[in-house]
């Protein structure tokens, strides 16, 4: 019996020897895996320091690109219908309001820019060697948003406010002069100005130790502190290798993007030698294409290229006579006009002012777990209403008229 349990109280000492043994080396294990978790979260760390921080290789003024001779110019006179509209040129405000003459650069395009408070902002592509230049302003007329805003305003139209800040490598500093399409205005950066709404304005940005920036910027109706727009306008240190640098943004965003031929679209920011005369072009599918003359004399040239749908005549459209459960939808067949909208429910839609041109007439018909459909071809004419009758025939659903008056 006593050898029994001397016995026993061996194999519980070994037992507990062996526990011991394996919690160390689990011990350790953990301890050596804390180890490299820290060595690695400080050497992250330290990356991601490193990263948050200006890097030489990064700055702009690395880039060395040789500048071209000054650009040969000759005299243009430019006039609008009303007078008072500040001239820029290829980008570069020049002072002087119409109606006035200015050096544009010969036997090239060259891009004229008007913009007057009231009017909507002209922009004119001349053809090379063009003498003079004559041009109407259209009276900009104010869309109130009444999604976006509850009320009205009581008096005068809406202005926009900018909040102007300037930049460079280094980061944000302050002090430069601030020119709105041409005109000084008091404060430096950084600066709040005022500018009327939804209308292209120039900026250009001037410092001691920098090459100018210069900037097109649009505001949105100033009616809470959130729709300040915050123009950014980077400016480069200025050096022996200067260049210019352009920045490009468009909307939409998959737009593509050429300077003279040279595919640069998806380039953040793109070198060009200073003296450079060049055009930027911007198309997008179901978008008017975007043309546009520079000059590179500045240090930085920041654009927003917004491109505009084409603007078709209205037309008009009802539909009848469709399933009881049949919910109807309009899909537009341009390119670039891709989204659909409902117009009718209980297979019938009343009449509705859509853009001209060609649909497909979606029918969604049946219960929700097989709902069918059905893609009818139409055409809805300019200024005038098609009226569509709708009809099922060997369980197919089709047109029986489509009239338009």
């Amino acid at each position: 019996m006593r050898d029994e349990i001397d016995e026993y109280n061996e194999r519980r000492k070994a037992l507990r020897r062996r526990n011991f043994a394996i919690a160390g080396i689990v011990v350790c294990l953990v301890l050596l895996a804390g180890i490299f978790l820290v060595g690695k979260f400080l050497s992250d760390t330290s990356s991601l320091s490193a990263m948050g921080e200006p890097s030489e290789a990064e700055e702009l003024h690395e880039v060395s690109i040789d500048p071209l001779p000054p650009l040969e110019r000759y005299p243009v006179n430019v006039d609008s219908t009303p007078q008072g509209a500040a001239i820029i040129l290829n980008g570069i405000a020049t002072g002087l309001e119409t109606p006035a003459t200015i050096d544009a650069v010969a036997e090239v395009k060259n891009t004229i820019v008007l913009i007057k408070d009231g009017y909507e902002t002209l922009v004119h592509n001349a053809a090379a060697d063009t003498d003079d230049v004559s041009l109407k302003l259209k009276e900009y007329t104010e869309k109130f948003d009444k999604e976006r805003f509850k009320e009205e305003p009581k008096e005068g139209p809406v202005r926009g406010q900018l909040r102007v800040v300037s930049r460079s490598p280094a980061g944000v500093f302050e002090g430069a002069d601030v020119r709105l399409n041409g005109k000084a205005i008091a404060a430096p950066t950084p600066a709040d100005i005022e500018v009327p709404a939804n209308q292209l304005q120039h900026l250009s940005v001037r410092h001691v130790d920098h090459m100018d920036g210069v900037m097109f910027v649009q505001a949105i109706p100033f009616y809470k502190e959130t729709d300040r727009r915050e123009a950014l306008v980077e400016m480069q240190k200025k050096r022996e290798n200067a260049y210019a640098a352009v920045a490009i943004r468009t909307f939409p965003r998959d737009a593509r993007v050429f300077m003279d031929d040279e595919d640069i679209t998806g380039s953040i920011i793109t070198p060009v030698a200073l003296n450079r005369h060049f055009t930027i072009r911007a198309e997008a599918p179901g978008h008017e294409p975007f043309e546009q003359s520079f000059d590179a004399i500045v240090g930085t040239i920041d654009i927003s290229i917004m491109l505009k749908q084409p603007v078709y005549p209205d037309g008009k459209i009802s539909v009848e006579g469709g399933p009881d459960d049949a919910t109807l939808y309009l899909v537009p067949q341009r390119e670039g006009r891709e989204s659909g909208i409902q117009i009718g429910r209980n297979g019938a839609a009343s009449e509705r002012t859509v853009e001209s041109g060609p649909y497909l007439l979606r029918v969604a018909y049946g219960p929700h777990n097989q709902r069918g459909k059905t893609d009818l071809e139409i055409e809805v004419p300019e200024n005038k209403h098609l009226r569509v009758v709708l009809s099922q025939q060997d369980d197919q659903i089709v047109i029986r008229s489509a009239n338009a008056r």
